[in-house]
């Protein structure tokens, strides 16, 4: 696994938009190879007086669970109340199931699919709510490296190839600030984090 960043489509015309860069994808020789499919969870604390969001991430291989003060990371004094994300496998889930603290409130899907060039993995597809769609959304993933810092450049210039007017914008804000993360294992957290900025399901 290498680093994985996550954009959301400024186009209102996610078709004509997909065609796009799709016709891009082509023309670059990239092979398409399967389908993306990615699930988004949002849970509400049954509790009423404690207002948080329990966002759960299911990709194939693990699951990631970000646990945040309603739809913002609310500040306290310039420190973050609630920050705490967590990668697992099924185990995890068994064990946010048995708690029985939350209940759901909104469930998304981003299905589309994957397309490889040399060290780039990119995945394009649409994020949808009740069969209704949302946006469009891009990943790219540089095999290069796992660390983000090293990582960044590349996946910069490669999305300036698919989208030469800056369609994409990288976001600036630093993760680490609102969540703790080890430097080694960020790189799915940060990616899961990308996808709920994009599907709006948080907000700094």
């Amino acid at each position: 696994m290498g680093v994985t960043r996550t954009f959301k489509c400024s186009s209102k015309d996610y078709r004509e938009e997909m065609a796009r860069l799709q016709n891009v994808l082509k023309t670059m020789n990239a092979t398409e190879n399967g389908s993306w499919n990615v699930n988004v969870t949002v849970m509400h604390h049954k509790n009423t007086e404690r207002s948080s969001n329990l966002c759960i991430l299911t990709y194939p291989d693990y699951h990631i669970a970000v646990l945040c003060a309603e739809s913002s990371i609310i500040r306290d004094g310039g420190q973050p109340k609630c920050r705490e994300i967590i990668q697992g496998d099924k185990n995890l889930m068994k064990v946010l199931e048995n708690t029985n603290c939350f209940k759901m409130r909104q469930q998304y899907i981003v299905i589309g699919n994957i397309y490889q060039l040399g060290d780039f993995i990119f995945r394009i597809g649409i994020g949808c709510i009740s069969n209704e769609v949302r946006c469009l959304i891009c990943e790219v993933e540089f095999l290069g490296t796992r660390y983000v810092s090293e990582a960044t450049p590349s996946i910069l210039e490669f999305m300036s190839l698919l989208d030469p007017n800056s369609l994409h914008n990288l976001t600036q804000i630093k993760y680490d600030s609102y969540f703790q993360m080890n430097a080694e294992e960020s790189s799915a957290k940060i990616t899961a984090i990308d996808m709920l900025l994009c599907l709006n399901c948080i907000s700094f």
